[in-house]
């Protein structure tokens, strides 16, 4: 399977994302919706969700990036059906389109934390942008490059 045109970004160390997430939620920035046990219990996650992404969603259910007006619920999400695959996670507005990226394709997805955010844009080259991981995504989406 081919993943159709798609860009990445030279990206920060993990700590200094945590950090900055942590920072953009303190500022009201990002706000999210803290995970309670039956939540994690309920949650629909694929079996090669990695490490990042599943200690983010033991604690965060849902992720709402204030700016845009946007939430990404990371206990919900299903199979991908199409070229791009990969698991879709639940998002509001449904137009946003971000997944956990396949293992079976030749993206080297090998943590299984790789981010595609193949929302479409009128403002973009490229349909598709690879993210290392679901915090390296939130922040950039919230604040840019700047942070």
């Amino acid at each position: 399977m081919t993943v159709p045109s798609r860009t990445t970004y030279d990206e920060r160390p993990l700590n200094e994302v945590e950090r900055s997430f942590e920072r953009l939620c303190a500022e009201g920035r990002i706000v999210v919706e803290t995970a309670t046990a039956e939540d994690r219990a309920r949650a629909r996650m694929p079996a090669h969700a990695g490490p990042v992404f599943r200690r983010l969603a033991g604690s965060v259910r849902s992720v709402r990036l204030v700016d845009a007006d946007v939430t990404v619920v990371l206990h919900q999400g299903s199979i991908a059906n199409d070229t791009l695959g990969g698991w879709r996670l639940g998002a509001n507005p449904e137009e946003i389109d971000v997944r956990l990226a396949p293992t079976d394709t030749d993206i080297a997805n090998a943590t299984g934390d790789m981010i595609l955010d193949a929302t479409w844009s009128p403002q973009s080259q490229h349909e598709v942008v690879l993210h290392s991981t679901i915090l390296h995504f939130i922040v950039r989406a919230v604040a840019g490059d700047r942070d």
